[in-house]
This record gives structure tokens, C-alpha cells and sequence, in this order.
């Protein structure tokens, strides 16, 4: 049962796999998992037993590269408050920890 991204991307590696289905899969459930797995396998030529088109690979492809911008600009949102963060650390460590009373 595949429930990760992380094991699509090892079938990806799969030089002779031409068609995949992950039907019943848990993985079904994750956003855009489509879209991954035909960015991450492009030799499968079907999937879920649907043919998959030179539109979709494009499709797919756009639809990862705006996840990843999406999260790079969600980490630069956060960027500021993690380096506030590293400073109440760095004070911390420099009076000798935190204490649990």
C-alpha cells in the first residue's frame, strides 16, 4: 500500500514501467498526487488507467512547480519569526537553559 510520495518517486526510477495504477492507494488522497507522479515517473504512459497526455504532463509539471513556489513562499513568510526564534535560543543558552520548575 502506497501512502508516500517519497515511494512513488523510487517506482519513478523504474526504467520499464509504462503503466501504473494506484488505485485504492492511500496516496490517492494527497492534493495533486497526480501531478506528481507523472512529474516523478515520466515513462509511465498510463495511470489509473487513463492514458496520460502531452497536456498533462505540462499540467503536472506547472502544478508542482507552483507547490514548490508556494512552499519556498511560505518559508520566506516564515523566515523573520525563526530568526526571532533563534534568538530567544541563543539567550536562552547564554543564561543556562531553560528550567522546568
Amino acid at each position: 500500500r502506497i501512502s508516500d510520495l517519497k515511494q512513488v518517486k523510487k517506482l519513478g526510477e523504474l526504467p520499464k514501467l509504462k503503466k501504473l495504477s494506484l488505485f485504492g492507494n492511500p496516496i490517492e488522497e494527497k492534493k495533486h498526487y497526480r501531478s506528481y507522479v507523472i512529474t516523478v515517473c515520466p515513462l509511465v504512459g498510463q495511470l489509473d488507467f487513463s492514458v496520460v497526455t502531452n497536456q498533462e504532463r505540462d499540467t503536472a509539471a506547472g502544478n508542482i512547480a507552483r507547490c514548490v513556489l508556494d512552499s519556498g513562499a511560505r518559508l520566506y513568510q516564515l523566515a523573520p519569526r525563526l530568526r526571532d526564534l533563534d534568538s530567544v535560543f541563543r539567550e536562552l543558552a547564554a543564561q543556562g537553559g531553560a528550567r522546568h520548575d
